[in-house]
């Protein structure tokens, strides 16, 4: 009787010992648990597709696709955001898709990723949906499917 005794004692130690300890480390914000850059700052999550994910505000890039994404498919839509001569082919393509799933809530976006041509590209994660999108002159003129 003396041993389940003192195994309770430990028990009942060890649980508040562990709830002690979680509410000490409760009280630090979350982003000191995120990996830190040289700078201090957190660094976001690679994606298995996608790649390393960047904010929203990242750059004029990130801030022109995620209005693309958060605004609503329709004609002014495309031409908006899709450059003229890629405009037709990228609505045949992508249309049904982009009607059914724009405005979005939630998606990801890659960093950026600087072509030679002067055009950049990015990645996306949209509903289970990944795409490769290259931005030039301020519009979308490429859309791939991963």
């Amino acid at each position: 009787m003396v041993m389940g005794r003192s195994v309770k004692l430990v028990v009942s130690f060890l649980i508040a010992a562990s709830l002690c300890c979680a509410f000490c480390f409760a009280a630090e914000p979350v982003r000191i648990f995120f990996p830190a850059s040289r700078t201090g700052e957190p660094v976001l999550p690679v994606d298995s597709v996608i790649g390393q994910t960047a904010g929203a505000s990242s750059s004029e890039f990130h801030i022109l696709v995620s209005k693309a994404l958060r605004s609503p498919y329709s004609f002014e839509w495309t031409e908006k955001y899709l450059r003229e001569d890629v405009r037709a082919a990228l609505t045949r393509l992508y249309g049904p898709w982009l009607s059914e799933n724009l405005p979005a809530s939630s998606f990801l976006l890659s960093a950026v990723h600087e072509n030679g041509d002067g055009s950049t590209g990015m990645n996306i994660r949209i509903n289970g949906a990944c795409f490769a999108i290259v931005v030039s002159g301020g519009q979308i003129v490429s859309v791939t499917k991963l």
